[in-house]
This record gives C-alpha cells, sequence and structure tokens, in this order.
C-alpha cells in the first residue's frame, strides 16, 4: 500500500521535477481520497498511505513553489467503479445519505483533475481540493434528541 500510494507518487514527482524545472514549470496532481482526511475501520494502511501522501504533497509544493512548479491534490469520495461495491453487488459505503446522494462518475473526478492541473488554478499550491458529494459534511439526515430549557 505504501509503495503504490506513496513510494509511486514520490519517484513520479523526483522523475518529473527536473524535466519541469528545465521547461519554465508545471503541475503536479497527487489523487489523494477521503481516506486521507478522516479515518474508517479496516483501513489503516490505505488511510495511513493516503495520510503521508498528503505531507508529501505540502513538501513537494513548498519545495518547488520556487521553480514555478505547483503540487496540489485531489481528494475524491465515493467513484462509481467496480471497486465501489461488495462481490454481491451492493455499495461497500452506501452514499444515500450524502449531501449529493450518488457516487461520482469518473469523468466527474476527471474535471477536478484537470481544474488542478489547468491555469485556472495557477495560484494554487499545496491546495487539498475535496470532491467527495459532501461525504465529510457527515450524513444529511442527523437524528438530535431535543433537550428541554
Amino acid at each position: 500500500m505504501l509503495d503504490t500510494n506513496l513510494t509511486g507518487a514520490l519517484l513520479g514527482i523526483r522523475g518529473t521535477a527536473p524535466s519541469m524545472r528545465k521547461a519554465g514549470g508545471g503541475v503536479v496532481v497527487n489523487v489523494n481520497s477521503i481516506g486521507g482526511l478522516t479515518a474508517a475501520p479496516g483501513l489503516v494502511a490505505y488511510s495511513s498511505s493516503k495520510w503521508a501522501l498528503r505531507g508529501l504533497m505540502r513538501a513537494a509544493a513548498k519545495e518547488l513553489a520556487r521553480d514555478n512548479i505547483r503540487v496540489n491534490s485531489v481528494h475524491p469520495g465515493i467513484i462509481g467503479t467496480p471497486l465501489a461495491y461488495a462481490p454481491d453487488g451492493s455499495e461497500l459505503v452506501p452514499v444515500a445519505d450524502f449531501a449529493i446522494p450518488r457516487q461520482a462518475t469518473p469523468d466527474e473526478i476527471a474535471g477536478f483533475i484537470l481544474f488542478a492541473a489547468s491555469d485556472e488554478a495557477r495560484f494554487a499550491t499545496g491546495a487539498e481540493i475535496l470532491a467527495d458529494g459532501g461525504f465529510m459534511l457527515g450524513p444529511r439526515r442527523l437524528t438530535l434528541r431535543k433537550v428541554g430549557l
């Protein structure tokens, strides 16, 4: 998990930064996850690697900014791919109570990545773009017990 989610990103940045410097600048966009912003049972290795990716992104953003290289991350929520479903076809993370009660499409997340890489985001570095359908807001239907005064 660490090799894929952290070491791969580090090697990618190290491998491309010299070319970006020669070109006068560039953009790195790391695809992170809501798992890098919160914890979930059973996902210790995944969440740890994504939290570490946040640190890498911020350190690289600071180190490379003077070379006109921006480094940002996109944090997708649940995306409608086979990975979002159990073998029986049920959603691994039910989205009915999200603020936007559906899974994202891969194209929607690609749009966030394209924005982060574009000149429209030229003043952003070290930024974390949340694309989660409101997952981090918590459930829409929150039942609170009334307390009388």
